[in-house]
């Protein structure tokens, strides 16, 4: 189950923290290439774990936190430069 909504973080290119909790584990690391729904972290919040996943396909611009690390509700966790779709030839 994807823990963001998708909407601001395809126009910002940030992944911010959607509740309160403790980050649990990262796959997102500066440089990597992601797919969309790929999932970058996971978040500890309630006793339940949910999962942030990558709002498009993007490269990680800058990871903001670390497995351990309390954040708050709205917090920049990951920032992404979106990639164009190379797919489409006029």
């Amino acid at each position: 189950m994807p823990g963001r909504k998708e909407g601001e973080d395809e126009i910002t290119g940030r992944i911010t923290a959607p509740m309160p909790g403790l980050i649990v584990s990262l796959g997102a690391e500066t440089g990597k290439p992601v797919a969309r729904g790929e999932t970058l972290a996971v978040l500890e919040a309630m006793k339940m774990q949910h999962q942030i996943v990558a709002p498009m396909d993007a490269t990680i611009r800058a990871v903001h936190v670390t497995p351990g690390k309390q954040v708050s509700a709205g917090d920049v966790m990951i920032e992404l430069d979106p990639i164009e779709d190379r797919g489409h030839k006029p």
